[in-house]
């Protein structure tokens, strides 16, 4: 079962304060589920990731009431274990209320500020999960586990209710108590980027003004650039990770077949023609002075 966590408290490793949030404080106590990036909130980026699986999903809210449907079909949990001062207590409290409330035998969670999240996250995991783990998670290259995101078995919850009543709060605590296996990104050729976690206002805007990544590769004719580029492309696709060719002619070359009608019409004098049906184009214009970084926008960043 797939868990989209909307939770509130920054990066889910530290103890909530006062307000019942940790991460919250710096973004201004916003509900991060609904900032939003490339013209999508980040909770509908994360739902438009899992839909595809067809698998039921659960929200875990600090506010609000249970519901068990609704037009999207999505069940939301509130969380219910609260600080003394009535907040909340982080995500620990949030996978507590999901099991609870609905019984499920698993879940895969991911927080609310994770808004690169793709879904190969959790098919890698997934094929990992034995019925001996309590929980399976990620390692990213830095070394840094990351709780909120990867697979929880109901197996752990007599650990989650032992830490609740002693009110010790963090996960990583918590998890040197289970049978988790961990995962690095490396091995399975998973970026560290997709787990960025939004919790400063300096980290949305890095993202929302990043450009396209460019891997330039360069030369002499039969040294095997294209091989190169062959093999980087099916690594990076293979990863989920969308990739564009730009290519340097050193010679002027005719991208037009002789005898189309787009080579007809180039020829009666066109400046430039476009080729297209349902699924792809082709454009040829003329134009001089062009270097590879003209044609960057043409594929711009996904995110």
């Amino acid at each position: 079962m797939a868990c989209e966590r909307e939770i509130r408290y920054g990066e889910g490793l530290e103890k909530p304060d006062s307000h019942g949030e940790a991460g919250g404080r710096r973004m201004g106590y916003v509900d991060k589920g609904q900032l939003t990036l490339g013209g999508r909130t980040f909770l509908d980026r994360i739902k438009e990731e899992l839909r595809p699986l067809g698998l039921p999903c659960v929200i875990s809210t600090a506010d609000g009431e249970d519901t068990t449907g609704g037009k999207d079909g999505i069940v939301r949990v509130k969380d219910i274990p609260r600080m003394p001062d009535g907040g909340g207590i982080g995500p620990m409290g949030g996978i507590w209320s999901c099991f609870r409330q609905t019984g499920a035998g698993g879940f895969f969670v991911v927080s609310c500020d994770m808004p690169l999240f793709r879904r190969n996250m959790f098919q890698a995991l997934m094929n990992r999960i034995g019925p001996e783990h309590d929980a399976v998670l990620w390692r990213t290259r830095d070394g840094r586990i990351h709780p909120v995101c990867g697979y929880y078995s109901q197996s752990c919850m007599p650990g989650l209710t032992g830490a609740i009543e002693e009110g010790n709060y963090r996960m990583m605590e918590f998890l040197s108590e289970l049978n988790c296996l961990v995962v690095d990104t490396a091995a399975e050729h998973i970026p560290d980027t997709w787990f960025t976690n939004v919790n400063s206002p300096e980290i949305l805007e890095k993202l929302q003004t990043s450009g396209t990544p460019v891997i330039a590769v360069s030369g002499r004719k039969d040294t095997g650039k294209t091989t190169l580029l062959e093999g980087l492309v099916k690594t990076l696709s293979s990863a989920g990770i969308r990739t564009a060719v730009i290519k340097h002619d050193g010679h002027d070359f005719d991208a037009d077949v002789p005898g189309t009608d787009s080579r007809r019409m180039k020829e009666a004098g066109a400046c430039g023609t476009v080729v297209y049906s349902g699924t792809k184009f082709s454009m040829v214009k003329d134009a001089a002075g062009l270097e590879a970084g003209d044609f960057f926008p043409v594929f711009p960043r996904r995110i």
